[in-house]
């Protein structure tokens, strides 16, 4: 057994076990379910009255952009524009 013998049982740091990979797969598997069902809550509570379209569309987003980029960015522009609207509302209400 030489010195070059050692590094074969030595882990390759971009190698993942397994179990790492199916935790992560299936962390993101259940997040978009948590996040889609939100969303879809909130698109069905349109047609009703009511505060509640809006807190569960944000939330389902929230939730998804824990773990998808797009989301991220989406929920990013979203604030952007209601923050601009709100701002916007509150230079009316002055005037």
């Amino acid at each position: 057994m030489g010195p070059n013998d050692t590094q074969q049982f030595r882990r390759d740091d971009t190698q993942e076990l397994p179990l790492t990979v199916a935790i992560k797969h299936t962390r993101r598997v259940a997040i978009g379910i948590l996040g889609g069902a939100l969303i879809v809550a909130g698109l069905l509570l349109i047609p009703l009255p009511g505060p509640f379209t809006l807190p569960l569309l944000f939330a389902g987003l929230t939730v998804l952009s824990w773990e998808f980029k797009w989301a991220k960015r989406t929920l990013f522009q979203v604030r952007r524009r209601f923050a601009a609207i709100k701002a916007r509302r509150a230079n009316r209400s002055r005037s």
